[in-house]
């Protein structure tokens, strides 16, 4: 059975209404490698049959290491991913993840939680 939610260390991973998993972190969150490999356990707890889309907020988080954005890319357990960004820093961690880790999985940048969950839930 997937669980109703999964707080980590940095982070709260938790399935919504609409059915796709999000991950807020914590206000002024500096992930690792280990921080990335933990999100990563929590989010296969919630997808044990088909994938589901994920929405990352990191529009709080401060840097992301190099191990944690190769853990990230190198996943295919969500079916496309969103990430939530705001600030400028948010938005140019962002932009540098897409630009240089190259995911595996569909990734767009939002700056709007309407759109974000539109593309999350649209089917392609």
């Amino acid at each position: 059975m997937e669980p109703d939610e999964v707080t980590g260390a940095q982070f709260r991973m938790y399935r919504t209404t609409a059915g796709y998993v999000r991950v807020d972190y914590s206000d002024g969150a500096e992930l690792t490698g280990q921080d990335a490999h933990e999100g990563l356990q929590a989010l296969a707890s919630f997808t044990p049959g088909p994938s589901r889309p994920l929405l990352v907020d990191v529009r709080t988080t401060r840097s992301v290491s190099r191990q944690a954005r190769k853990a990230f890319a190198s996943t295919v357990v969500p079916a496309r991913v969103a990430l939530l960004v705001e600030s400028s820093l948010s938005r140019v961690l962002a932009n540098f993840y897409l630009d240089v880790s190259r995911p595996s999985v569909p990734t767009k940048m939002f700056t709007e939680l309407d759109a974000a969950e539109l593309w999350l839930l649209d089917d392609h």
